[in-house]
């Protein structure tokens, strides 16, 4: 029969014990940062009833070092009209989440909004924080909180603005050279933070004439 030491048994359960505490390989630099496939998440959607719109982006490691992300979480908390899911864990933050070496993870958001509350701002914002080693990033997140014509970033031809809704001008617009557009009486535009209506062809707008008593 064959003897083994009790030292031997020892050594090898000391050893096991070691591997099974060894602490995962995590990239500590307080510089790192992850990558994204987006810097602002757009929810341009028209809404036209209570209901949700769900998007995504990608999370990118482009170390060749595991990462821990410490936590990723809704800016406005509890109170957000958005909500974030990752890796089928729901936020508003949520902790602790491993990201491989040059691997990726998608992070879902859904935004619920009533497009009928007048009380609604036309832009809600919020945006989802990243912490690595204590190094915060962020995407901003935008929808939009009343039903409306969204005009984002387009070149606009011949054409005319009827008064069903408001238009919300995003990231500026431009009506082409020798074309023409037509605001009907009535027409509300609204231009968000930063945005121009550029105007190389003809805007005309047309009012309302009161009638005589």
């Amino acid at each position: 029969m064959l003897k083994v030491e009790p030292y031997i048994i020892s050594v090898l359960f000391l050893l096991m014990v070691m591997s099974g505490c060894q602490k995962e390989n995590y990239l500590r630099d307080a510089n790192v940062k992850l990558e994204f496939s987006v810097d602002t998440l757009l929810f341009d959607t028209v809404f036209t009833t209570i209901g949700t719109v769900t998007r995504e982006f990608k999370v990118y490691n482009k170390y060749n070092q595991d990462l821990l992300i410490s936590s990723i979480s809704l800016a406005g908390g509890q109170n957000s009209v958005f909500r974030i899911n990752v890796d089928g864990r729901q936020g508003p933050s949520i902790p602790d989440i491993q990201l491989a070496a040059n691997d990726s993870l998608y992070i879902f958001i859904e935004a619920t909004i009533d497009p009928l509350n007048t009380n609604n701002p036309m832009v809600v914002q919020d945006s989802v924080l990243f912490d690595v080693n204590g190094n915060f990033q962020d995407i901003d997140l935008v929808a939009w909180g009343q039903d409306v014509h969204l005009i984002n970033g387009e070149i606009l031809l011949t054409g005319s603005w009827i008064n069903d809704k408001p238009y919300l001008v995003y990231n500026s617009m431009l009506v082409d050279t020798l074309e023409t557009l037509t605001l009907e009486p009535g027409v509300r535009v609204y231009l968000h933070k930063a945005s121009t209506i550029y105007i190389s062809g003809t805007l005309k707008v047309k009012f309302s004439m009161p009638r005589n008593s």
